[in-house]
């Protein structure tokens, strides 16, 4: 099922192709969410088939789209194989995971569990209880819950 990563992959990547293009702001015209931001800015648990978790110590990326969120990328220079890495879009895309050991799953189909608020000019995004399918191996038939909370460094506008 290598259709599913190309799919989330193609429909995340042109959001943040247009988030490089617009360049990385908050809505106060420069990243001073990255300024109050100590320690890791994004950590995931995940459990089931696979079971682990990892911090996000770079930058994570967060897109807004007619003002509302619309995509999570951690970390931010995600290019679809880097390892660990979590990426979510509410546009029709879904939720994709992607461990340590390089097992990928995905959800495609809903962004369940994934919600996101701004307090000031600070977005936080969470993930509760999202159940993504393992795309490594199709035939076992796996899956994994994710729990995730992130804190945008890079807000884009597109």
């Amino acid at each position: 099922m290598p259709h599913a990563r190309t799919t989330l992959t193609s429909l995340a990547l042109p959001l943040a192709a247009a988030a490089a293009l617009t360049g990385c702001s908050s809505s106060s015209g420069h990243d001073s969410t990255a300024e109050k931001v100590h320690g890791p800015n994004g950590h995931v648990s995940y459990a089931g088939s696979a079971t682990g978790g990892f911090d996000i110590t770079t930058d994570v990326g967060c897109i807004l789209q007619d003002g509302k969120f619309a995509a999570v990328l951690a970390p931010s220079d995600r290019d679809g194989s880097t390892a660990p890495s979590f990426s979510a879009t509410t546009r029709g895309g879904g939720i994709s995971l992607i461990t340590a050991d390089k097992q990928e799953f995905d959800n495609l189909d809903s962004t369940a569990g994934l919600s996101a608020r701004e307090n000031g000019d600070v977005w936080t995004v969470t993930v509760t209880g999202a159940k993504l399918s393992d795309i490594t191996d199709v035939s076992n038939r796996s899956s994994v819950t994710v729990t995730a909370t992130f804190t945008c460094t890079k807000v884009s506008h597109v």
